[in-house]
This record gives structure tokens, sequence and C-alpha cells, in this order.
């Protein structure tokens, strides 16, 4: 039975990779027949700049469609992160600074919306090396997304650990990340599709964002899980591997 499940789990992850190659290419494909018309919409919109912005009404317009274009090139850029994802930079981290470059970015959303926000750090914290770009953009991702389950409220929480490996795990030493939320929680049946490419309960998602943020960790050797109830919140948990054996474990 062992052998049974553990074949069955291989062919499943094959076929996911299959899934998320062909939707890979076909999001590097659209993202490049898109880019190219955007670009030149862009570039004319800011050149007949002074032009059109002669009134109140008419610059209110002109910034409308500035921000929709922005809009659908960070629709385009999170594409091609899809399509086309960077092998991450290995640094030594600070994760703590990391965490408050990111509390920075939020902070004012935060406020607009009566969020209070809590950062708790249980230190000694195993050192951990990775990518600081590619892991400050995954952590801003889930803390945007919390205030976004919370539109009228709540309490947003950073905790950061040490944890050791549970059964016969290789690696010894994690350092675990949690953000949670005290938000509108996620029904069961959409947990199943979470970090499925394109699969999103936002009027405006893309589908892609828990998509690259879950390759990127995965790339840094590490893991994410999600344990939400609906009307209770949401915790999002990173376990990224201590120096030790980061290096080793990514590039399995």
């Amino acid at each position: 039975h062992k052998v049974e499940a553990e074949l069955k789990g291989t062919l499943e992850a094959a076929a996911r990779s299959e899934r998320l190659a062909a939707a890979g290419r076909l999001a590097a494909g659209v993202a490049h027949e898109i880019r190219t018309p955007l670009t030149s919409l862009k570039l004319f919109l800011q050149s007949v700049q002074e032009e059109v912005a002669v009134s109140p009404e008419q610059r209110e317009d002109y910034q409308i469609a500035m921000r929709q274009v922005g809009r659908i090139e960070t629709t385009i850029n999170h594409f091609l992160d899809f399509a086309r994802p960077q092998q991450p930079v290995f640094g030594s981290l600070d994760i703590v600074a990391l965490i408050d470059d990111a509390l920075e970015v939020v902070q004012p959303r935060a406020n607009q919306q009566d969020v209070q926000v809590h950062k708790r750090i249980a230190q000694p914290l195993p050192p951990v090396e990775g990518d600081s770009r590619q892991l400050g953009e995954a952590l801003v991702n889930l803390m945007v997304n919390a205030l976004e389950a919370m539109p009228d409220g709540g309490e947003l929480t950073i905790s950061v650990e040490s944890e050791a490996a549970k059964g016969d795990s290789a690696q010894s030493v994690w350092l675990r990340i949690d953000v949670s939320d005290t938000g509108t929680g996620i029904r069961d049946e959409d947990l199943q599709r979470l970090f499925e490419p394109f699969f999103t309960t936002k009027a405006t998602g893309s589908g892609l964002g828990l998509t690259i943020l879950r390759g990127t960790i995965e790339r840094h050797g590490g893991s994410v899980n999600v344990d939400s109830r609906v009307g209770a919140g949401t915790t999002f948990s990173l376990r990224l591997p201590a120096s030790s054996s980061n290096r080793t474990t990514a590039s399995e």
C-alpha cells in the first residue's frame, strides 16, 4: 500500500508539473503578445499628457487610464514570473529586517483599515540563506492578502521562530514564519485549489500570486502550509531550512 501511495503521489506530481508547464507556456505567449501594444499605448499616453490634462475632469480621466495600464502591466509581470521563474540568488538573510521592510510597505493600508499589526520574534533564530528580494516579495504578498481578508479591521500577526524537524526528515532545523489574520477565512473547497495557477476568488486577481509564492519557497528548499477557518481567520506558514542544508535541499 505504501508503494502504491508513493507511486500515485509521484504520478499526480508529474501531471501537476506538466499542467504548470503548459500553463506557463501559454501565459508567456499571451503576455508577450499584450506587452508590445501595451508599451506603445503607455508611451502614447505619456506623450500627450500635457495636451489632454487641461481641465480637472480630463486630468482625472487621464490618471484613471494610466492606472488601468499599470494594472495590466502588473498582471503581465505576474504571468511572466509564473512562466519563467527566476532561480534564487542565495545570500545570508536578516529575516527580521525582511519582515520590517515588508511591514513598512503594508502599514499605511493597515492603518486605513484599522488593522492592528503585531510582530513576534522568538530568539534565537537559525541562520538562513536565500534571495532577499524574492522572499521580501513573498512576505508582502501574504500580508496584502491578509489585509484584503480584513476590510473592516482586525489583527495581522507575523510570528518567527525556530522549529525542529519532525519524523525522519534530513533537515533538522527550520525557520518558520507565520502570517496570521483574523479575517474572513477560506472555505475548505477553496483551500484544496489555493495554489493552483489562475484560481482566484478575487474579482480582479490573476490567480498567480500564491502559485508564484509556493514556487519561490520550494526553490529555497522550504514549504508553505495554510490553516484557515471561515469567519475566524487564516495563517500561512512558511518554513525555510537552516543554512547548513539550504543549498543542497533547494537543488535536489
